[in-house]
This record gives structure tokens, C-alpha cells and sequence, in this order.
């Protein structure tokens, strides 16, 4: 995943790769306005699964996924900027952008869980900490796989790898 702004423009362009291969199997750029992330994504979704002949998400799985983002148009911008920094290894800038999403939408579970990455990465093990258990305790309305995940990083940021360890496997 490659993400580029400019201005208020957002520009996606996804790759999916055979694991065992390197062959790129699907290749989608879809673009548009940073307030319509969800959309940008669910149209990117969307146009893999029909390439890879997979059926289309129920309505019930695209609200989940919708609440896996900020409501407002200002944080899903700052929540995907930081998110980028992350996966750039900037964590300090990712950290002042996550922290500005929390504030704005302190409910937000995956913000929280973010932003503990971010700490964590910074060595900040006692702030991740706090985000992690955060974001598990607004995670209960998430669908089972993300809570999860986020339950298993949570763990993991509090020492407990027998339980993170076992939580990723059930995972797998």
C-alpha cells in the first residue's frame, strides 16, 4: 500500500502479491478527497475482491469496518497520516498525530492502540501501555478479529507474552 496526499486529494495504490510467487496479482490506484478515506478504501476493497473473484463484504462486515475509522473527516486524516509515519519509522511525528486524533476522538480504539505503537517504539513502554489498555477497553464493540489483535498487543505491552503469543496464534 502506497498512500500520497496532496493538498486534500488522497491517492491509493494497493498491491496485493503472491506471498510464495512476488507476482503482483492485483494492482488498484483509487483516488479522492481525504474526508472520504472510507469510501477510497471500501472502493478499494471492493474492486480487489471482485478481481480475485471473492464475494462483496455484507453490509454488517463494511460497519465494522467503518467503525474501525474515526468519525470525523479531520481525524481519519490525521489518523491515516499517522499511521503512515509509523510505517515510515517516524514515530515521533506519529505520535503528535495520533495524539491530536485522540483528543478529538478519545473513543476511538484504534487510535489508542497507534499511538501505543508509537510509544512503544520511541521506548516509551510505560505511555504504550496506557494506550494499549485504552484501546482494549473501547475495543469491545469491534468485530472479534480486531479486538484481538488489539487485545494481543495489549498484552504484549503489559509483559504478558504467554497470553500475546497464544491470542496471535488463534489469530493465524
Amino acid at each position: 500500500l502506497r498512500v500520497i496526499f496532496r493538498r486534500n486529494n488522497l491517492r491509493l495504490d494497493v498491491r496485493v502479491q503472491d506471498a510464495t510467487t512476488g507476482e503482483i496479482v492485483v494492482a488498484i490506484p483509487v483516488e479522492g478527497s481525504v474526508g472520504g478515506v472510507f469510501e477510497l478504501i471500501a472502493a478499494s476493497g471492493a474492486k480487489i475482491r471482485d478481481q480475485l473473484g471473492l464475494d462483496r463484504l455484507s453490509p454488517a462486515a463494511l460497519l465494522g469496518v467503518r467503525a474501525s475509522l474515526p468519525r470525523s473527516p479531520s481525524a481519519r486524516e490525521l489518523y491515516v497520516r499517522g499511521l503512515e509515519k509509523l510505517r515510515l519509522y517516524e514515530a515521533r511525528s506519529a505520535v503528535e498525530l495520533l495524539q491530536a486524533v485522540v483528543e478529538m476522538e478519545p473513543e476511538h480504539a484504534h487510535s489508542h492502540a497507534a499511538l501505543a505503537d508509537a510509544w512503544g517504539a520511541l521506548g516509551y513502554d510505560r505511555r504504550a501501555a496506557e494506550q494499549a489498555a485504552r484501546a482494549l477497553e473501547l475495543a469491545t464493540g469491534l468485530p472479534r478479529e480486531e479486538r484481538l489483535v488489539i487485545e494481543a498487543g495489549g498484552r504484549a505491552y503489559q509483559g504478558e507474552w504467554a497470553q500475546a503469543v497464544e491470542i496471535w496464534r488463534s489469530l493465524y
